[in-house]
């Protein structure tokens, strides 16, 4: 009983870090602002009235927002930095496109912006915009291109 107890929240854990890690690739400061919050108040309640499994369930599931927020920081700063920054003419497009688009949705993707984000390609073609010399040249040192 108790395996499939551990098995069950361990699964959750993990769906419950996708989720965030998605959020996090747009929204990261909303994310680290209600994960804050609401870990503050768990843990004014577990001070109160003191429990260790809910202290591990909540461990555990701080521990998996915590590497999740990371994770869509670093999704972010890459991945979907490159491909917003391949095709965008203007800060505005840019930042449109930092905020609507994730990881899943351009890998769902082939087109040149969507290979430029993945390394598989790290030169700017026709019809990038003004920000992919520069996301380019980060390309070619994180990819080796």
């Amino acid at each position: 009983m108790n395996w499939i107890v551990i098995g069950v929240v361990l699964l959750l854990a993990a769906l419950f870090e996708v989720w965030v890690e998605l959020i996090a690739q747009n929204h990261p400061w909303r994310v680290a602002i209600v994960g804050g919050v609401v870990f503050l108040l768990v843990g004014a309640i577990l001070f109160l009235w003191p429990s260790g499994p809910l202290i591990t369930l909540t461990l555990l599931l701080a521990g998996a927002w915590a590497w999740a927020l990371v994770a869509g920081l670093d999704a972010r700063d890459h991945e979907l930095g490159y491909y917003c920054r391949y095709g965008a003419q203007t800060q505005t497009e840019l930042d449109r496109c930092m905020s609507s688009i994730n990881t899943d949705e351009i890998e769902e993707l082939d087109t040149p912006a969507a290979r430029f984000a993945v390394g598989v390609r790290t030169e700017c073609g026709p019809g990038s915009g003004r920000f992919c010399r520069e996301a380019a040249k980060d390309a070619a040192i994180e990819y080796g291109g």
